[in-house]
């Protein structure tokens, strides 16, 4: 292993035990459930099942599907929230050699259409809700798909000698009770890891266009093993991970579903995040591992019950999916004693590529250092093959086993992302000190150039929360007629918090310089969100273009 700078930060142990032999998810879960068969697995609702449960409903759903005329390489599209039918499905196509299409169920039908389009897949697995089956009739209609399976959101099709009556189906639509019907072991499938794919991942890439990231068995393979490896806290067969973040995206897929079925834990799923079930749940289940995203982390700063939580007991409580606000980090290890770290990564690096070590070193804006196995060098945005020197920002370039084989029936736009010597180019902004502590500076695509100078988002952002009656920020250019650009705030308050634009302004001139100051303030009862969870500057931008007409 190469000697960098940031290898004594690791935890104890985890270059030695860091491996590169191929392998697939599916073995790590199987072990699971052979170690522990008598441990919860999966908890929604009512429901409980093990890991000997959970494995059978696996096995007999990637028989069912063998016995539906599913083989290696056919596309498997998942339109499900969180919901044990997700895991039970994701891991049977894996078994088979299939590839599994997460989509988002919040998706309106066009963008869902064109995602079964784009991705060739074969059959459609949905809920039992009444939007998304005429979502999935619709997909049928048009022959985007040969066949649905409906998964009961209930998940009566899955309790262990249920006797549920048989819904009444369209043509075409199958029920997943009928799938596990087909009880008894799959056929064996040869899966090369190294260039099998197991995933198609949604993603807008650095471009913004629509399109899938090509993760192999192998991609997902080594990225659960890296996150272990720095998560050095946590215990084989003791965990209990709330899930809040959808399965469908990248960081809950691999952080969440991978990693947690790899180390026996309990998988807590919520279907729909609301901040004072997922209190409940931390309570009543003994959470012991929490990773959201950073507007989930302001959500438990607002709720006056969070101190219920036993944030102490906690194992890892972790920040992705973009941006933790210095001033979040600071209130949360205020409040509740912890210290959320915080990692980086993107869909076509299965996503991990940093994580804030278990040591404090590094500032609060850090994203960490690169997990084992990672290199991660800061380059010229205008000439990618230089390497910028520490402490200069420039592009995020990163190369590892994790990486992703390509974009999907997208050669150009492939080429495009990767450097000649095999570096992929994320498009954001950073950079990295001596010790190897990477900091974000900004969005490549989001960065405001106003009368020639470079305006960040994310530090204006930052500036903004550090008033006390901020709740949320969000940044973006907007046109001006002199400047070019011009940044814009939009901002929501905290509970029972006033403030004026007159007094933020004021607040933020020692903290902004007058070219960074905001032209324009928005407050707003609450910030869009993605999908995920985090602020969309993009739902904003085009409001803003909207309103110019």
């Amino acid at each position: 292993m190469e000697q960098n700078a940031w290898n004594r930060f690791y935890p104890a142990g985890a270059l030695a035990s860091y491996r590169e032999e191929p392998g697939s998810p599916v073995t790590l879960f199987t072990r699971s459930a052979s170690r522990y068969p008598e441990r919860n697995c999966l908890s929604f609702g009512s429901l409980t099942l093990s890991y000997a449960q959970t494995l059978d409903l696996v096995q007999r759903a990637a028989a069912g599907l063998q016995a539906h005329g599913l083989c290696k390489g056919d596309r498997i599209a998942l339109l499900l929230p969180n919901h044990p039918g997700f895991v039970i499905g994701y891991y049977a196509a894996l078994q088979i050699g299939a590839v599994a299409v997460a989509i988002n169920p919040l998706y309106p039908t066009l963008m869902i259409a064109t995602q079964l389009r784009n991705s060739g897949a074969r059959v459609l697995v949905v809920a039992d809700i009444p939007g998304l089956l005429d979502t999935a009739s619709a997909c049928l209609e048009q022959s985007l798909v040969e066949s649905v399976i409906v998964v009961r959101m209930d998940a009566s099709d899955l309790l262990p000698g249920a006797d549920t009556p048989a819904p009444t189906l369209a043509p075409r639509m199958v029920s997943l009770a009928s799938i596990l019907a087909d009880a008894g072991h799959p056929q064996a499938v040869a899966i090369d890891p190294l260039e099998d794919l197991a995933a198609l991942q949604a993603t807008g890439g650095t471009t913004g266009t629509p399109k899938f990231a090509m993760l192999t068995h192998n991609n997902f393979w080594i990225n659960t093993q890296q996150a272990r490896l720095m998560m050095s806290g946590l215990r084989e067969g003791r965990e209990v991970f709330l899930v809040p973040l959808p399965l469908f995206h990248i960081t809950g897929t691999t952080l969440l579903m991978h990693l947690g079925l790899a180390v026996a834990a309990e998988l807590v799923l919520m279907p729909k995040f609301d901040i004072g079930a997922a209190i409940t749940l931390c309570i009543e289940r003994g959470v012991t591992n929490l990773a959201a995203v950073p507007t989930i982390y302001t959500a438990f700063l607002d709720h006056p019950d969070a101190d219920k939580v036993n944030w102490r007991g906690m194992t890892q409580v972790m920040a992705g999916g973009g941006p933790l606000p210095p001033e979040t980090g600071v209130r949360f290890m205020e409040r509740f004693g912890v210290r959320i770290r915080q990692g980086y990564g993107l869909s076509e690096c299965s996503p991990g590529l940093t994580m804030v070590p278990d040591c404090a070193e590094g500032s609060t804006n850090s994203i960490g250092i690169p997990i084992p196995g990672t290199q991660i060098q800061i380059r010229d945005p205008a000439d990618p093959a230089r390497v910028l020197p520490a402490g200069e920002a420039g592009e995020i370039c990163a190369a590892g086993p994790q990486v992703m084989k390509g974009y999907w029936n997208r050669p150009e736009e492939t080429q495009a992302v990767m450097t000649a010597d095999g570096f992929l180019r994320t498009g954001d902004i950073g950079k990295m000190d001596a010790n190897g502590f990477i900091e974000i500076v900004d969005r490549l695509k989001d960065v405001i150039i106003a009368s020639g100078y470079k305006l960040f988002p994310t530090a204006i952002e930052a500036a903004v929360c550090e008033h006390p009656a901020v709740s949320e920020v969000a940044v973006i250019g907007i046109p001006d007629p002199y400047r070019g650009e011009t940044a814009k705030a939009f901002y929501s308050l905290r509970p029972g918090a006033t403030l004026d634009i007159d007094e933020l302004r004021i607040f933020l001139t020692s903290r902004l310089s007058p070219m960074e100051m905001p032209k324009l303030f928005e407050m707003r009862e609450v910030l869009p969100k993605t999908a995920a969870g985090k602020i969309s500057r993009l739902a904003l931008r085009e409001e803003e273009r909207e309103r110019a007409g």
